[in-house]
This record gives C-alpha cells, sequence and structure tokens, in this order.
C-alpha cells in the first residue's frame, strides 16, 4: 500500500484513533498546541461553540471568576457596593457590575429630593447617605442654583458713575 492511500484510508484512521482514546497526550504535544495557538483570536462560531460546550457541562470559563450565589446576589440587592464588597470579598468592580446585570439602580426617591431642596448639599448627603457630588449633581438635574455659590462668585452691582468718573479723560 503506498503511503497516500494509507495516511487516508479511513479504516485505519479510525484504529489509530481507537488506540488513542482516552490516553493522554504527551506534553511535548501539548506545548507544540499553545505554541501554535496563543495570539490567535477565535472565532465567533468557536466561541459559541465553547460556550454551548461549558452550559452543557455545567462548567463555567476559566476567567470567568467564581459564579454569583444567591445569597450574595441578595446582598447585592440589599446594601451599599462598599458593604457587599467587604462582605463578599468581591472587587468594587465586580459588585457594580453585577449591580448592573441585575438592573439595580439607587434611584433617587421624592422624599430625598425634598431634603435636596430644603437643606445645604452638606447636610442633604448626610441626611439621603449620598456623597456631596452625589448631591450637587442631583441639585443641577432638578435645576437648583446653590445660593451660596452665586453669592461667593458674583461681582457686586457698582453704578456706571462711580467707575467712569475715577477715569481720566482720554488725552490728558
Amino acid at each position: 500500500m503506498s503511503e497516500s492511500i494509507r495516511a487516508t484510508d479511513p479504516a485505519r484512521a479510525r484504529k489509530i484513533a481507537k488506540a488513542k482514546l482516552g490516553k493522554p497526550r504527551p506534553h511535548h504535544v501539548i506545548e507544540a498546541m499553545r505554541k501554535a495557538n496563543v495570539g490567535c483570536r477565535l472565532s465567533a462560531s468557536t466561541r459559541s461553540k465553547m460556550s454551548a460546550a461549558h452550559r452543557r457541562r455545567g462548567t463555567r470559563p476559566p476567567k470567568a471568576g467564581r459564579a454569583w450565589t444567591a445569597r450574595e446576589d441578595r446582598l447585592v440587592q440589599t446594601l451599599p457596593p462598599d458593604q457587599v464588597v467587604m462582605r463578599t470579598g468581591r472587587t468594587t468592580l465586580a459588585v457594580h457590575s453585577r449591580r448592573s446585570k441585575l438592573d439595580i439602580n439607587r434611584r433617587w426617591t421624592a422624599a430625598q429630593d425634598a431634603v435636596v431642596r430644603a437643606k445645604p448639599a452638606a447636610e442633604a448627603a448626610r441626611l439621603t447617605d449620598r456623597t456631596l457630588a452625589a448631591v450637587k449633581t442631583r441639585r443641577r438635574r432638578l435645576e437648583l442654583s446653590d445660593t451660596r455659590r452665586s453669592q461667593r462668585y458674583s461681582m457686586p452691582k457698582v453704578p456706571n458713575t462711580a467707575r467712569t468718573s475715577r477715569r481720566l479723560p482720554y488725552g490728558a
């Protein structure tokens, strides 16, 4: 049998595959495969097949991190992010991402808006358990002016005659 026929013979290929079934690949083969594939981007169809395989097996991709438990989800839904970080050991970014995925937003209530309208920014921040920057942003959204700031930076009104009387006439 010639070499080309032997390489394409289906019966021979099945026999070789059966002999290799269940046996680990040699280390040099694994290393060669890794070197060949490092830096290559996977196609969308390959990625979807890998995702489907993970779902079938009930596993997660290595970089996905550990799965969120029902207990952690309850904490995310009920506590502020910094407390969830301390209790779960997750990063702040992970907690905020989870809040976004669960569609949990900390919306302003009518009572909080009333406090923001009635109190100075620092006091409103303390009473609503928000940051000063969040209260100032909310004040801008509600189109409220910060009276202290406008008084501090506004120029005093001076009559025109007082300003011009100090000037010397041109050419004098």
